[in-house]
């Protein structure tokens, strides 16, 4: 008899799939490092090693290891044993986790707000959201944790950090 997969436990990605698109990454991480050392010369000098000696062979070493993991995923047969990856239970937390995180990049890069009015609105999130707290509570963790995060790094350490018109109309710039 041949059991039926949950809509929680439903297949979405295959290990195979996820070592296929890890390899092909380290592939362009790689060209792209190879890439930009071209931009420089290579080579051996007579001082030595030229600007873009070090990240050539590095980016050549990340390129051979990405196409020996592309072969190992497409001529592996241990795949058969393990085909999941991720599915729909683990897809759903890994969304519940990133997208505050979109939402903070949104916030602070995009409409530019300011990484203070982010971080409030990202702990605020994920206060309430994932972890189940009462407002009062959030916002008084979130806050505080702007507020300390100011502390420490405008005002002690010395090193502003970007900041949008929230902070400007309470004079914080």
């Amino acid at each position: 008899m041949e059991q039926q997969e949950t809509s929680a436990s439903r297949t979405l990605v295959t290990r195979r799939a996820l070592e296929l698109v890890a390899a092909l990454f380290a592939f362009a991480f790689g060209t792209t490092i190879i890439l930009g050392a071209l931009e420089y010369h290579v080579g051996w000098g007579d001082r030595g090693p030229e600007p873009g000696y070090f990240p050539f062979w590095m980016g050549l070493i990340v390129v051979v290891g990405s196409i020996g993991a592309l072969f190992e995923a497409l001529l592996s047969r241990r795949h058969a044993d393990a085909p999941v990856a991720i599915n729909a239970d683990q897809a759903r937390r890994i969304v519940t986790f990133l997208l505050p995180m979109v939402g903070f990049l949104a916030l602070a890069l995009v409409f530019k707000l300011g990484l203070y009015v982010a971080m409030v609105a990202y702990v605020l999130t994920v206060m309430l959201w994932q972890g189940r707290y009462r407002l009062p509570a959030a916002l008084a963790v979130s806050l505080g944790t702007a507020a300390a995060f100011y502390f420490m790094f405008e005002l002690w350490l010395h090193v502003p950090l970007m900041k949008g018109p929230i902070e400007a109309w309470f004079g914080l710039h």
